[in-house]
């Protein structure tokens, strides 16, 4: 297959191109390099286990918590003064009994567009604190209601940056506590959580 720029192609573009290129492969790459990391670092035949039933986790309700963050509305507003400051939202689930004694690995769980939802996010959590795993359920939407309470105000006025952003400083908060190692904490999300987590893999966005 030839894969020559069109021959009118200005060479900004093909620049461009190559650059795009570039930064996809870099992505899939770190992708690739942050999997095998936690492989080595996690045991993870626990997770291979059935996991908890749900109906068995009410000594596991988690605490609600918050930390320093900001709302910058797109990328390019990352660090600069249009994202203002915020007070993000959450909770945090933490290992107990004999798990809660050593310093636990952590996940990030960023929610969809109908925000924190009884069967996923607030399953999920607890049932990863019972196996060992510290979860953290950010509330991207519920720290920002002065933006809109009903669906589409928040899909249009509360960005996935801006969850992008209490993920980062979320990643903060996780590292100084003393349940937490800080060299094990990892990001998943759902739906338009997701969306925010695959930002989280280019190289732009992470410096």
């Amino acid at each position: 297959m030839d894969r020559r720029p069109p021959a009118g192609m200005p060479a900004r573009r093909r620049r461009s191109r190559r650059k795009e290129s570039f930064v996809g492969l870099s992505a899939i790459f770190l992708l690739a390099f942050t999997l095998c990391a936690m492989a080595a670092a996690v045991n993870w035949s626990r997770l291979g286990e059935p996991w908890p039933d749900p109906a068995a986790l009410g000594d596991i309700p988690g605490v609600p918590v918050s930390w320093p963050s900001t709302s910058p509305f797109a990328p390019e507003d990352i660090g600069t003064s249009d994202a203002s400051p915020t007070t993000a939202q959450g909770r945090l689930y933490l290992p107990t009994g004999p798990q809660a004694a050593r310093s636990a690995p952590a996940v990030i769980l960023l929610h969809g567009s109908g925000g924190i939802l009884p069967s996923r996010e607030l399953t999920y959590a607890p049932q990863l604190a019972r196996m060992g795993v510290a979860a953290l359920v950010v509330d991207s939407f519920g720290a920002r209601r002065d933006r809109g309470t009903e669906f589409i105000d928040r899909i249009l006025n509360i960005t996935e940056t801006m969850m992008l952003a209490d993920a980062y400083a979320g990643v903060g908060f996780l590292a100084a506590r003393p349940e937490i190692d800080p060299r094990r904490i990892v990001l998943t999300g759902f739906s338009y959580g997701a969306m925010a987590t695959m930002y989280a893999l280019y190289a732009q966005v992470a410096d």
